[in-house]
């Protein structure tokens, strides 16, 4: 069960619209996510790697106290409203042409952005890049992700 209210991606911004940020380090470029997630974008044969620093926004380590309750175990009743206080456990996947060419390993909240740099072969048409929760008992799902500074070098 989740009250996870669905969010789009959003571009320079976390997906509650706020700075994207990672253990404290503010960023200005990339796309905040809530898992799962998966957006397409097509290459250009200019393009030659796919470069980012991926991690759990530290939105989900704030409590925004949905209906006035006090945060968990605290919760005496289900509250209407989202909450963005929850362990989240995410993973991060490109694919080039449906093939995967990179996988983080499950991140937690408050652990250090993870380097992602992928060569993209030559003749390649589209890239995807996914977010997926890890399913657990331990972890919320619908985790908040953050694809920072993420972009195409050129040849």
């Amino acid at each position: 069960l989740s009250y996870a209210v669905p969010k789009k991606a959003r571009f320079n911004r976390s997906v509650n619209g706020e700075t994207l940020c990672n253990r404290d380090n503010k960023y200005f470029k990339g796309i905040g996510v809530q898992s799962p997630s998966e957006l397409v974008f097509q290459l250009k044969p200019e393009y030659t790697r796919f470069v980012a620093l991926v991690g759990v926004d530290d939105e989900c380590m704030r409590w925004d106290s949905p209906d006035g309750l006090e945060r968990w175990p605290q919760w005496s009743r289900p509250f209407k409203g989202p909450t963005s206080f929850r362990i989240s456990q995410v993973v991060f996947e490109v694919r080039i042409d449906g093939r995967r060419v990179s996988e983080t390993p499950p991140l937690f909240n408050g652990e250090r952005a993870w380097s992602i740099d992928v060569p993209i072969p030559g003749g390649s048409s589209e890239i995807t890049i996914a977010v997926k929760d890890v399913s657990s008992k331990l972890t919320d799902p619908h985790g908040h992700a953050d694809w920072l500074n993420a972009g195409f070098l050129l040849a």
